[in-house]
């Protein structure tokens, strides 16, 4: 799995295919592609030293 490629549809708006629907909905849900997502929205915004 390489998360940009289930990512980036979503991101940009890009609509996929039922069958891509499919695939990319069943990466996202497994636990460590949200484990990873959890982990990435806790990083502070770019360019914003933590404290």
């Amino acid at each position: 799995m390489f998360p940009p490629v289930v990512t980036q549809p979503q991101t940009y708006g890009v609509t996929l295919s039922p069958v891509c629907r499919a695939y990319t909905g069943a990466v996202r849900n497994t636990p460590d592609m949200q484990a990873w997502t959890q982990a990435a929205m806790a990083e502070p915004p770019p360019g914003e030293v933590p404290a």
